[in-house]
């Protein structure tokens, strides 16, 4: 799922896209350059699926999980990937 302008996608997109396959959410520059977006991670993840399941974040600046939130799974195996300063500026990007 790619985010080429500002958005709000709601957990359970995710997780239902995560009963079918790996989740990749990827945050592209904006004005079609080096402009670095953040992705804000504000509302509780819960998987529920048996199968074992990749969620990554990839932003070209910050990834923020904000105060309280968690990322879990209740039945199999979850491998989450926060890989900031995904961009061509490696400078850029921090995980809080």
């Amino acid at each position: 799922m790619t985010v080429t302008g500002t958005a709000n996608v709601h957990p359970d997109v995710i997780t239902n896209r995560m009963g079918i396959s790996d989740v990749t959410v990827v945050m592209t520059p904006s004005n079609g350059g080096g402009v670095g977006r953040d992705i804000i991670i504000s509302s509780n993840i819960a998987y529920t699926g048996t199968l074992a399941r990749n969620l990554t974040f990839k932003s070209t600046n910050n990834i923020t999980v904000n105060s309280g939130v968690s990322i879990t799974s209740s039945s199999a195996a979850l491998s989450v990937v926060l890989h900031s300063a995904s961009g061509t500026n490696p400078d850029h990007g921090r995980i809080t």
